[in-house]
């Protein structure tokens, strides 16, 4: 998941690479400043799924996109309904199911 909450604060580290690749930063800077940023609040476990309220931690690895993971591998229905965005269905669809589908996920239970 690329969105996680900071005390009640959406982060989304996804958009804050892209914001930081548009400002000129290069893919090494990039992580050095998401660290400087936010890896203290992830090891003090300050960061909580937007969708389960568990605590997950940020990961800045050099493979995959950087995310965050839950810190417990306890059932969550974000990841388990979590859309791959590599998935060769997605050009089948006039929209963007990605969106829609984080939307309906986001949307409080009672409401559902």
């Amino acid at each position: 998941m690329n969105t996680a909450l900071l005390n009640g604060n959406e982060v989304n580290i996804e958009k804050a690479e892209e914001e930081l690749a548009r400002k000129g930063l290069r893919k090494k800077d990039i992580k050095s400043q998401l660290v400087h940023t936010y890896r203290r609040f992830s090891q003090k476990g300050s960061f909580m799924c937007i969708c389960c309220n568990t605590r997950v931690d940020l990961v800045l690895g050099e493979e995959r996109a950087y995310h965050f993971r839950h810190f417990n591998k306890d059932n969550c229905t974000y990841s388990e309904n979590h859309i791959n965005t590599s998935s060769n269905l997605l050009p089948l669809f006039p929209f963007n199911p990605i969106n829609l589908f984080t939307q309906m996920l986001h949307f409080p239970r009672k409401l559902r």
